[in-house]
């Protein structure tokens, strides 16, 4: 049992290597193929979009093959499409290993998290922030080494801080590797956070630290704050993708392979609207636009997950009268 989740947490690094790919090397992109903002988000959104579809195709094969052979499927169409990019082909070639790397990771993410889910039933929301971890060391490492790969005075995946901020880039690199420094911080406490308070408790912190950070990111616009600020958002997220897993799991039991499927597919559909949505607002009416439309995201969550929390509430108390004894 041990290896096993060694080997689930191995894959998900694989998982936060890969999906980072792109995103750590963008700048470079647009400026090597001489492309907008907006080409850059339809980029991501392709590769969202291969993520998307493959949810669905891998929950399907899911039921229909062994689980080794979808892992080596998927591994071999992220190989595939990560030396094809190596290769800096036309623009068009891009975009299509891009969404071959989507549906590929999408796979990955799938068998292992339902494959998680089923076999530690009274330790989900350990695993799953465990898994989140690994996923978040791969995204860590990705940027990490492919700065070392770029030239000191190029750009690199912190250009939304660059912007913003207006300081250097030597001095924005910094702000991805606090982020994910902060990420996994978070995702390492999970584990233990979650042991002393409820999912819906730690669900609402999250988010609502999520908003706070942002809005005051925005507002201050100071380079020191907006690494604090940076630090404490990674921190409020971190828990946030494996705690909606759990807490969904947990409500709706017995379904582990659908609920989790439609989680990994809603992630998916927002990491398709998203990057596509800020790219041109970005290019239409600048960052600051850009920054109150992920706040905006942000309060929406919130206001979905006040919804289920009240429905489901009224739902066992309901559940509770009925089961009293009439006087």
């Amino acid at each position: 049992m041990k290896k096993f989740a060694l080997a689930s947490y191995a894959l998900y690094l694989l998982g936060g290597l890969v999906i980072t790919a792109v995103g750590s090397v963008l700048p470079q992109l647009l400026t090597h193929y001489h492309v907008s903002y907006t080409v850059g988000g339809q980029l991501v959104l392709l590769g969202s979009l291969g993520f998307l579809i493959g949810v669905p195709l891998s929950s399907f094969l899911l039921g229909r093959f062994r689980e080794m052979n979808l892992l080596t499927i998927a591994a071999l169409m992220i190989a595939l499409s990560q030396m094809g990019m190596l290769l800096l082909p036309p623009f068009e070639w891009i975009i299509a290993f891009n969404f071959l790397n989507g549906i590929g990771v999408a796979a990955l993410e799938v068998v292992v998290a339902t494959l998680m889910i089923e076999v530690f039933i009274g330790r989900r929301a350990i695993v799953m922030s465990y898994l989140e971890v690994s996923f978040g060391l791969g995204a860590l490492l990705m940027p990490l080494v492919a700065s070392l790969l770029i030239s000191q005075n190029s750009w690199r995946f912190s250009f939304i801080f660059i912007t913003y901020l207006d300081v250097i880039p030597s001095q924005a690199t910094l702000s991805i590797s606090v982020f994910w420094v902060a990420m996994l911080i978070g995702r390492v406490a999970t584990g233990w956070i979650i042991r002393i308070v409820t999912y819906e408790r730690y669900l609402f912190g999250s988010i609502g630290g999520t908003i706070v950070s942002l809005v005051l990111f925005i507002v201050l616009k100071e380079a020191v704050a907006g690494y604090i600020l940076l630090g404490f958002l990674g921190l409020a997220m971190s828990g946030i993708y494996s705690i909606t897993m759990v807490y969904a799991n947990h409500t709706f039991t017995g379904s582990a392979r659908i609920v989790t499927s439609l989680i990994t597919g809603f992630s998916g559909l927002g990491g398709a609207i998203f990057p596509a949505l800020i790219g041109f607002t970005m290019d239409a009416s600048g960052i600051t636009s850009a920054l109150w439309y992920i706040t905006a995201f942000a309060c929406l969550y919130l206001l979905a997950l006040c919804i289920i929390f009240f429905v489901q509430r009224d739902a066992k108390q309901k559940a509770n009268n009925h089961l009293q004894p009439m006087k």
